[in-house]
């Protein structure tokens, strides 16, 4: 009889011990402190819109992903990122300035490529 007192003693402990830490979790929940790394829900990038004017497409071909500040770059901060934003969709329009900016940088980059194409074809040539 006693073990089994004994038994029912220690079950009780380990049942109030549990109960314990299921109140202290549900307080820890509470407040925000969980046992395991939460991560935001992310969503994914929306797609890019279509291509709205040339001056967009142009600025396309030459700028990464961030295009707006990398042509303020090239314009050499003379347009704050927002202006060539609103410039590239469309409500409003390029000066002729920036436009001769990004004209010129268009025409020297493909300068550039068909020198290179010139330089490969002529080392193909060499090669057979």
């Amino acid at each position: 009889m006693q073990a089994k007192d004994l038994a029912l003693v220690a079950s009780r402990e380990v049942s109030d011990g549990l109960m314990r830490l299921k109140k202290s979790d549900s307080r820890h929940q509470a407040r925000g402190q969980w046992k395991h790394i939460w991560t935001a829900r992310t969503h994914p990038a929306p797609r890019l819109r279509p291509i709205s004017t040339v001056f967009d497409e142009a600025c396309r071909l030459v700028c990464s992903a961030t295009i707006n500040l990398d042509m303020e770059q090239m314009l050499q901060g003379r347009a704050r990122p927002l202006t060539i934003r609103d410039w590239r969709r469309g409500r409003r329009r390029p000066p002729s300035w920036a436009l001769d900016i990004l004209q010129e940088f268009l025409r020297s980059r493909g300068r550039n490529m068909l020198e290179i194409a010139d330089q490969l074809e002529n080392e193909n040539q060499k090669r057979l």
